[in-house]
């Protein structure tokens, strides 16, 4: 009785698994109840609460968080990239993975996951431009020039930078 049980359990869990896999690799969104983001807004930007608490919890300015939401996902926390990046702020599945976020189109785990992957760039750099390229390119691309990466990171820490002047 106890093997079947646990054969039962186990092919519940698989087939959870592929459904969360197909619904990923299919692009769909996940099966959610109404985005926040479609929801008005009392503060000064979407998720305010949750990337305050986000920021405040890895010793980062919730400005500069919700700057990088802004350019990374436009506060959708449904959208992936055509390179699988996906949520909020826009985290890898590897990334995602290694950061402890499960689910990556949970607002508060997405947050969390990306204030964290942050700090740890600003740590590693000591500087806030060297952070974002880090965030946005990969730390070894960083790493290895100490500098801005030419391409998308060019444009994308300005960008950020410019939102967060912004919020300010």
């Amino acid at each position: 009785m106890m093997r079947q049980r646990i054969g039962e359990a186990t092919i519940i869990a698989v087939l959870v698994l592929l459904g969360h896999v197909w619904l990923n690799w299919n692009n769909e969104p996940p099966i959610t109840a109404v985005s926040q983001h479609m929801q008005p807004t009392n503060g000064r930007f979407p998720y305010e609460p949750q990337i305050t608490a986000a920021a405040q919890r890895h010793g980062l300015d919730p400005l500069l968080l919700a700057a990088l939401v802004k350019q990374e996902s436009g506060f959708n926390p449904d959208v992936c990239s055509h390179a699988g990046a996906c949520g909020l702020g826009q985290l890898m599945p590897l990334t995602a993975a290694e950061l402890g976020v499960v689910n990556r189109f949970n607002p508060e785990q997405n947050l969390d996951g990306a204030a964290r992957y942050l700090s740890q760039q600003l740590q590693r750099f000591g500087r806030l431009d060297l952070a974002l390229a880090a965030y946005n390119a990969g730390p070894g691309r960083v790493g290895r020039c100490r500098c801005i990466p030419e391409g998308e990171a060019s444009r994308y820490v300005p960008a950020v930078l410019s939102h967060y002047q912004d919020y300010k």
